[in-house]
């Protein structure tokens, strides 16, 4: 899952310290962190790159333009938090101690990249660590952006949840055929 790119959204980990998806869970562990020097370096560097995968583990997508909220199901583990972080500005730092939602505003004129990462309390000069007893549990995530008034959910990393037809069918899966589905208690459009 390193240096990967899903459905337009980024994955880099560090397997060395103790980064990757567990199963058991269900979500992307984040054992290493990225200072905010780091953070300079990876906002001027190409996704993918060299750059990226030396000075950054987490997540990046892009989030449409517009007035919305990311919301992150987490659980954070002794000194680590996650950061949600928008653009160049600066990064919302989540601490949960048990699994559970956080909403986190912005407003936005142009699509801009949207960072997932872990840090420590201290996370200005901190370097990266593989300190098992200090870890981030991302279980998802997802963007609603509002247009004209009307909530439309434009990433979200459903892949894992129970899919129904509006019929009240559950699906073996993320279903392949255009049309309107139930996930998570909302209606979706596979398009």
């Amino acid at each position: 899952m390193s240096n990967t790119i899903i459905d337009n959204t980024y994955f880099t980990v560090n397997a060395e310290n103790g980064d990757r998806y567990d199963a058991t869970e269900q979500a992307i562990v984040l054992n290493s962190t990225t200072t905010a020097e780091q953070m300079i370096t990876v906002q001027n560097a190409k996704v993918g790159d060299a750059t990226m995968q030396e000075n950054f583990n987490g997540i990046i997508f892009e989030a449409s333009a517009g007035k919305g909220t990311i919301t992150v199901e987490v659980k954070t583990i002794g000194s680590h938090v996650l950061n949600v972080q928008i653009g160049n500005g600066e990064p919302t730092m989540i601490t949960k101690l048990e699994r559970g939602t956080v909403d986190v505003p912005y407003n936005i004129t142009a699509p801009t990249y949207v960072y997932l990462y872990a840090s420590t309390f201290g996370a200005s000069g901190t370097p990266k660590s593989a300190a098992v007893a200090n870890s981030v549990l991302l279980y998802s995530y997802k963007v609603t952006v509002t247009i004209n008034g009307i909530q439309v959910v434009t990433c979200d990393n459903l892949e894992n949840s129970k899919w129904y037809t509006t019929d009240g069918f559950q699906l073996q899966g993320k279903p392949t055929k255009k049309g309107l589905y139930i996930v998570n208690g909302r209606k979706v459009i596979v398009k």
